[in-house]
């Protein structure tokens, strides 16, 4: 769910019913069809991970937590 979120916004992927046999084939045979677009796809994915979906900004939030707990533990001791 996430995932497609991100590839759907960032317009850096096609996402398709996992278990719709048909809707794969179409996707797949719309990207073998379309180099252009499939470069572009790439493109903006690459960027997009470069951005904003990386490990150091996505972990980001969670060690300003971990060191929140440090701190506050630290204060209560």
């Amino acid at each position: 769910q996430e995932m497609a979120s991100i590839v759907t916004s960032e317009a850096c992927g096609v996402t398709v019913d996992f278990e719709n046999i048909a809707e794969i084939a179409g996707a797949i045979i719309r990207l073998w069809r379309d180099s252009d677009e499939r470069r572009a796809m790439g493109q903006r994915g690459r960027e997009a991970f470069i951005k904003r979906h990386n490990w150091e900004i996505e972990f980001r939030p969670v060690l300003e937590k971990i060191n929140e707990w440090k701190r506050q533990s630290y204060a209560t001791n």
